[in-house]
Order: C-alpha cells, then structure tokens, then sequence
C-alpha cells in the first residue's frame, strides 16, 4: 500500500495547482462556517457572561413582567425576610449625546447599572475592586468612594476599559441623557484588578447608587429587579413559597438563568439562518474537491490503469483517491478554521449591530477561537471532502487496465449517464416539495437542500441541450460558421465530466445570490408599504428607551396647539399570558388603529370590540408561533386576576419575530394600574392639511420650551431636512425626555436598521460567488491543459494565436452563460421557499415575492465576468504556448 501512496503523491505533485484550487475551495467555505460559528457564539456568550457578573452570586431574582417594582414592594420582601440575602437592582439606558449628523442610528448606549453599595457583599464584589481618590488624608479609599457614591449626585463607577472606551478621566464631569433627561455625571472610580472575563462583560456599562440610577433614569422609587440567594437544599421548597407570598400578584420569582435560556431563545432563528447560509459556501467549495478530484482521476486514468496492471487492487486504489481528498480536507479545515477566525473578526460588527437592533444589548470586541469549533470544521472539512471524491474514486477503481488508457470511455460515459441524473434530481426535487408539507424550519432548509443538489444533478442534461440550442442558433443567424460552432460548443461536451461541475458549482453560488437578494428585497419593499401604512402620523414624540413615558402633561399641551388635527399615544409593555411574557401595544387616542393591516378579522368589527375591552388583537408572528385563529381565546395575567380575551384580529407587524398583542387604553387601565393613568411611551401628531411640517416642528420646539422654565429643547437636523429634538417638560411627577422625529425619518431609520440586518447576508452569498469563482478557474485550466495538444493541433494546421485565445474566451463565456442562464430558475426557486416558507417558518412573517429583473440581469452579468476573468490566464498561457512544445507535452 505505501508504495501506491508514494506513487499517488507523486502524480498528483504533477498539477499542485488543481490541489491548490480545491484547497482553496474547502477552506474558504469551511471559514464562512467558523465565521458565523465564532461571531454569533461570541454574541451570545458576552450576553451570557455579561448576565452572570451582573447577577454575581444570585441564584433567583424577583420582578414584574412588563413594570417595575417599588420600593414599598422591597421593603415588605425584606421585612417578610430578615435574614434572607437580597439586593435591589435597577437597570437602564443611557445614552451619549451625538453630534449633529447623518446617520439615523440610535445614540450610542451605556448600561447603568444601580445597586445599593451596603446590599452587595453577598452578590458582586464591585465596591472592593475599585480604585478612588481619597476624599481626605486619613480616608481610605473604600469608605471615600462609598460616601462620594451616597452623598454626590451623578457618581458613577466604570471599569479601566470603559473609561478608556469612552475617552473619560477620573473626577471629571460628562453628560448623558436617559429617561430623566440631559444630567451630568463624574467618573469617582474605576473597577480595576477584574479578570479580563469580567471587564470585557462590563463593557459600557456604568455602575451607580440606586438613589443616583432612578435619579438618570427618571424612575424614583422603582426597581428592575431584587436579586435573592437561595438557601440549603432542605429549606429550598419552603423558602421559594414564602417569597412568593411576599410578592404582589402579578410579580414572578424567577431563576437566576431565565435571562440567558431567553436571549437563546430570541436568536434561535437569526443563528439557523446564518449557520444554513453559511454552509452554502462550504456545499459550493465541495463541489471544487470534486470537480478538483475527477480532474486528477481523468488525467491519471493511465497510471491508475498502470498500477491496476502492476498489482493494484479496486480497492487500494479507491482508498488511495479518498485518502488524498481527507488529506485536502485535513489541510483546509485547519487553514479554514484560522481564515474564519480572522473573518469573524470583521463580522463581529455586523453580527452585534444586529442583535443590538432586534433583541438585546450587547457588547464584543472580539470573537476568539475555539477548540469545539475548529472540531466541528475538521468534522465538516474532512467527510465533507472524502465525500465529495468518492464518485471519483469509485471511477479510479472501476477502471479496467485495457480501457484505462482510453479517455473517450469516460465521456461516453457521462453522456450517457446525463439523463439518468436528470431523473434522479427530478426525484429529489419531488422530495423536497414534499418535505414542503411539513412543519418545522429544519424540513424548509432540508428542501432547499434537495433543491440545490436536484438542479446539480440535472446539470450535465442541461449542458448537453443548451449547447445544442445555442449551436443551432449561432449557425442559424450566421454567428458563427459550421466549424467554429463545432469547435466551440463541441469542445464544451466532449469535456463535460468537468465542465459540468464547474457550471454546476457557479449556477448553485449565484442562484443563492439571486435567492438571498430576491428575498431581501421583497422583504424590504414589503417593509417600506408596511412602514408608509403604519406610520399614519406625520409627527412622533417618543420616549428614549423601551421603559419611560411622556410627560403626563404633554399630550394634552400638544393637542391643543394650532394645526394638530389628531393625536393617537401607545405605550409599550410586556404582560404575562398563558404563552409567557409577552410584547404588548397599548393603544389610544383618534387615530390609534389607523393604518393596521389586518389579515384575518373585520376591521369595524373588530376596533369597536376591542374599544368596549371585549377582545385583542395579535400580530401575525404571534399568531403563526402558536398557531392562533380569530375567535380562539387568549389569557391575561393581571392584578385583578385573569382576563380571557378573544382574539378578534390579526396584524400585520414586521417590529418583532416574537409577536405582540394589542389592547386598547381603558382596558389597559382598569385591569393594569387600578383605572389610574397608565401613560404614553410615544405620542403621534396628525396635522391639518395643508400645514407646514418644518414650520410646526419650531413652533413645536419654542411651545415646548416655554412651558417649563427648565426645559432642555436641543434641535438636530437629520437626513432629507428632517428634525430631531430632545427636551424634558416639567411635571408634578418629575422631568422625563424626550424626542420629536418626523415620518420621514423614521421610515428612514428603519430602512436602514433593515439594511443593516441583511449586510452580512450579502457579504456570505458573495464568498459563496467568490468560491464557485474558483472553480470555474479550476475547470478551465483543466480543459486548457487537457485540450493543449488539440488546440496545438488546431495551430499546427494554421490557426492563429488570436483564434486560439478567441476559442478559450468563448468556451469560457459559454461556460458563464449557462451557469447564469441555469442559476435563475434555482434562484427564483430558492427565493420562493425564503420568503414564503423560511422566514414564515423562522419569523412569521408574510409577504409578497417581487422579482427584481435588475437581480436576474445582474446574475448573468456577474457570471459571465467571473467567467472571463478566470479564463484569461488559461488563454494567455494556450495563446502562447508553441504548438510542438505542446504536442510533445502531450
């Protein structure tokens, strides 16, 4: 055996660069894999870790589903509990004041973070690692910090990372806005001496006193949470009991875990979308170690035909083939697995804006390789590989010493089985389409599987008959002559056991590129109609984070100024159902449902019911994840008890995959805050015809700056001329900020957060194309290396060097042609099963396919330029080579 493998090795030395290729091939599909792998595993274990140091040694947490605790509600847990372990926690948003700009992204955020210091010894240990300046001679440093935290308003603690971040100095003095508007903050510490872990989790998040936290945020006298550690394992029934006694009806004590098992659950299909998307690159990179491997198994039928007559058997030499494909794989998983780490390097960006975007802050500088994911490169690179050669190696151990030397058998072959092929991937497809019917995402993506490889299949068949219909029309409109059609159309199937793959391979890169941005578009267009639907206000002043409201002053002062027709308010909150915490509307005001877009319900009907608080309304992501029609009844935990609501609607809404509800105000109201005023988190100005936009927004401004003799009114020009503005109003309540964007800007900014999402979806359909690029290289120089004796030939009998390069070029625009032409309907195919089954299945969501003919003109476009560009080496080379060099070579 060592001597075949010795003989191997030195024939495949013969053509390094065809090995190169494939290796090239594997390796860059196997980093688009680690890519995704590292940077959304690095997403979700900086939230996970960052959850952990924030929660320190707390075992259980107790909060309110969609509100807050008061402090009443802590002081009567801490008096049922004297001697229990616990802590008062609230956590906010922050934002850093952006110059004027452009860009319509949400200011840059900061975590805030208050505690109270004389709670925290058995829960975090930030106090003991922070480094201060004493407040005098004989003051330690502990007890300095701790009286400047209780006594100076605005102190905050950071860690040496953020102060650096953020461009802060120790004592200095710096300004941010929250839910209580512009305040002024001091660094008076820093947390130093943490392991690398613990910085990196605290990345951009500040740390206060409780007192000085619901001061920045606006939230006196609220808490997020109370952070408990339970006790023995003998009195761990008992004491959960006990707490929950303690806690009003509609709090929930809850495992210190929960937070990390959700933020999985949210990105469950963002990471399955990717990691599918991502393992297209590596399906077109096989295709290059089996293109590359039959190449090398034609090319040596002789000698494999040589070593079967010396004493080789079928078996040594199909170990030998799918020995050296492993090899490949072995190589390529490895330089794969550095190539991606260094591509997730550079994904992290677009990964962690889009988390940001949909489902939680988090923060990651950088995605670190690790030893599970190169296992699982390994594990794809080398049976992905070894796979891939087996058809060839089963050629190389089938052939016969007498036939081996004959490469006409081979092609006669591949013509032969073409139709037999097609047959199988009519089946496949079948199969697919019959996947289709069933549930679940996996059986979506298996069909687009079984799409990919069932178009594959059929390939060598559709080769063969476009050939033939573009040689018939070629000669038919004069073209080309008889001979030159012969040579040209001719020499592409008599190679077809490689030019096929490499069509294959560039029809299935692009047809992902044609599906993913038929997809994003339709997504996009139909999100753009949404948006012009929903948004029926012309102006929005909205609260800055999820969790503040207006001032309750404020919509009454803007109703009554000249030129608002209409005002509509919404409050965003979460609720506890019989499905869990749940996302919910609540909505009021003269045009509060205007603009809805109901698939299932009658819109009269169902505005009246849900105005007398006889019904609700679900979105389409909420009704398709639990399977809900109108009519069905859903459960609302209040504190006045369980509401049983029927579903009279259902919504379009594209804001969330989680779904959410809607209910009206006064329902609301009676069943949330005991008929007291619930509040507005964003208010909607509908203006009488024919009043200028620009005009109100500074009347606007200068009303809302008159009204308090405190009020904060900062202006800030936006994109198209649109306007921003961030103030506070004063209330019996306190100060509150917040914002005025018009229409258009929001619509923009939700454009844009929409773009963002789909960059990196288009950064892997293009490596996906960049990989099939490859192996159309690969194909043609084989074909030019196989062919040079007959293109020597051709010379010898007085073709010219032009004629020759001319010949390779249009074989090689042929070869683009086809697998453009072959690439659309797949892709269209595949943009069908993305839109109405994956991101049905994975989101939710409905919308219509539009097919974009620039996306279908682009394809063909981007194939025939890969095509050309891969060839013009080959070309030059053939062009140049003397024909008896050639021929002697041969």
């Amino acid at each position: 055996m060592s001597w075949l493998l010795r003989a191997n090795l030195r024939m495949s030395l013969r053509t390094p660069w065809q090995l190169l290729l494939a290796l090239v091939g594997v390796a860059l599909g196997i980093a688009v894999v680690v890519a995704i792998d590292l940077t959304i595993d690095a997403a979700q274990r900086a939230f996970e870790h960052s959850s952990e140091v924030v929660l320190g040694r707390a075992t259980h947490f107790v909060s309110r589903p969609g509100g807050h605790l008061r402090d009443d509600e802590y002081a009567r847990l801490r008096m049922g509990l004297p001697h229990a372990d616990m802590a008062p926690v609230l956590e906010g948003e922050l934002w850093l004041p952006e110059p004027d700009t452009e860009d319509t992204r949400s200011p840059r955020p900061l975590s805030l973070l208050g505690l109270d210091p004389l709670s925290e010894g058995a829960f975090r240990d930030f106090i003991d690692s922070v480094g201060a300046p004493t407040a005098s001679p004989g003051e330690t440093d502990r007890s300095g910090l701790l009286t400047r935290m209780l006594a100076e308003p605005g102190s905050v603690l950071a860690t040496s990372q953020t102060a650096r971040d953020l461009g802060w100095r120790m004592g200095e003095h710096y300004t941010v806005r929250g839910g209580a508007g512009a305040q002024r903050l001091t660094l008076v510490g820093e947390l130093r001496g943490l392991a690398p872990n613990r910085v990196e989790a605290l990345r951009n998040v500040l740390i206060a006193d409780l007192s000085v936290a619901q001061m920045l945020l606006g939230r006196q006298g609220s808490l997020s949470r109370v952070d408990l550690i339970e006790p023995e394992a003998s009195r761990v029934t008992a004491w959960r009991e006990r707490v929950q006694a303690l806690l009003p009806a509609d709090a929930r004590l809850q495992d210190a875990g929960s937070r990390a098992r959700t933020a999985r659950e949210l990105t469950r299909a963002f990471r399955l979308n990717l990691l599918m998307l991502s393992l297209l690159a590596l399906v077109v990179g096989l295709f290059l170690v089996f293109n590359a491997m039959s190449y090398s198994v034609v090319r040596r039928r002789a000698q494999f035909g040589l070593l079967r007559a010396l004493g080789a058997t079928r078996l040594q030499t199909l170990a030998v083939v799918v020995l050296e494909a492993a090899a490949i794989g072995v190589v390529a998983g490895l330089l794969g697995s550095l190539g991606g780490w260094g591509l997730a390097q550079r994904l992290i960006g677009l990964v962690t804006q889009v988390i940001n975007d949909h489902y939680f802050t988090v923060a990651v500088a950088e995605a670190g390789l690790r030893w599970p994911t190169v296992l699982k490169a390994m594990l794809l690179a080398v049976p992905g590989s070894a796979l891939a050669a087996l058809a060839p190696a089963l050629e190389a151990a089938r052939v016969s010493p007498r036939v081996a030397f004959a490469r006409s058998t081979l092609e006669r072959r591949v013509l032969g089985l073409a139709t037999r092929l097609a047959v199988v991937g009519v089946l496949l497809l079948a199969i697919g389409l019959v996947l289709l019917s069933l549930q679940g995402l996996l059986a979506g993506f298996a069909c687009l599987l079984l799409m990919v490889l069932a178009f594959a299949l059929a390939t060598p068949f559709i080769v063969i008959r476009l050939c033939a219909g573009l040689q018939w029309l070629s000669v038919r409109t004069h073209l080309l002559s008889d001979w030159r059609g012969a040579l040209l159309f001719g020499g592409v199937r008599r190679g077809l056991s490689r030019t096929a793959v490499a069509v294959a391979a560039l029809a299935v890169a692009l047809s992902a590129t044609v599906g993913v941005q038929l997809m994003v578009s339709s997504f996009r267009l139909s999100l753009d109609d949404w948006l012009g639907a929903t948004l029926s206000g012309d102006v929005y002043i909205v609260a800055p984070g999820h969790d503040t409201r207006l001032p309750a002053a404020l919509p009454e002062l803007v109703a009554a100024m000249p030129g608002v027709q209409q005002t509509a308010g919404s409050l965003d909150v979460t609720v506890q159902t019989g499905f869990g915490l749940v996302p919910m509307k609540v909505v009021g005001g003269d045009f509060a449902y205007r603009g809805l877009q109901l698939l299932q319900g009658r819109a009269e009907r169902a505005y009246r019911v849900l105005e007398d608080g006889g019904g609700i309304l679900v979105s389409e992501p909420f009704a398709h994840r639990h399977q809900l029609q109108i009519g069905e009844s859903l459960v609302l935990q209040t504190p006045v008890g369980a509401q049983t609501l029927p579903i009279v609607a259902v919504f379009r809404d594209y804001t969330s995959e989680q779904g959410m509800l809607m209910l009206d105000r006064a329902s609301y109201q009676r069943w949330y805050t005991a008929g007291g005023s619930a509040g507005v988190g964003s208010l909607a100005l509908k203006l009488a015809p024919g009043v200028d936009q620009d005009a109100f927004v500074t009347r606007l401004h200068q009303r809302l700056a008159q009204t308090s003799g405190d009020a904060q009114v900062e202006a800030t020009t936006g994109p198209q001329g649109t306007q921003g503005t961030q103030g506070t109003v004063g209330d019996p309540v306190g100060e509150r900020a917040y914002r005025v964007i018009r229409n258009a800007r929001i619509r923009k900014a939700s454009l844009e957060i929409f773009d963002r999402t789909f960059a990196i979806t288009r950064v892997l359909s293009l490596l996906a194309t960049l990989t099939a690029a490859i192996g159309i290289v690969s194909a043609l120089m084989a074909l030019a290396l196989e062919r040079a004796a007959e293109l020597a030939t051709l010379r010898a009998l007085g073709m010219t060097r032009a004629q020759v390069g001319a010949l390779v070029l249009g074989q090689s625009g042929l070869l683009g042609l086809m697998a453009g032409l072959w690439s659309l309907p797949l892709g269209l195919a595949l943009a069908g099963v993305l839109v109405h089954v994956i991101n049905r299945r994975a989101f939710g969501w409905s919308m219509s396919l539009q097919v974009d003919v620039g996306v279908l003109l682009g394809a063909l476009a981007l194939a025939l330029f890969a095509s050309a560009l891969a060839t013009l080496h080959p070309a030059w080379r053939m062009a140049r080579t003397e024909p008896a060099v050639a021929l002697r070579a041969a």
